[in-house]
């Protein structure tokens, strides 16, 4: 039984040491840099990427500056 209690004394102090250090901001730093933006994580890269291109079209479209465009120049177009 004594070696039981040993062993779980000693797995504490090393869990409870390990919950008190703090952690250096480098190491957390590095952590971070070496992860993948989570947006990659979950959905890969082709996801992303489309759901860029589709939100860029969306705001094109929304402001209306296009539009505006081939109108001018359906206008002022010469058809002789």
């Amino acid at each position: 039984m004594s070696d039981g209690a040993d062993y779980l004394k000693y797995v504490t102090e090393r869990v409870v040491s390990y919950w008190e250090t703090p952690k250096t901001p480098e190491i957390r730093r590095e952590r971070r840099q070496k992860r993948e933006p989570w947006v990659s994580r979950w959905f890969g890269q082709l996801l992303p990427v489309g759901l860029g291109i589709w939100w860029n079209g969306r705001k094109a479209a929304h402001s209306g500056s296009e539009m505006q465009d081939m109108h001018n120049l359906t206008e002022h177009a010469d058809y002789s």
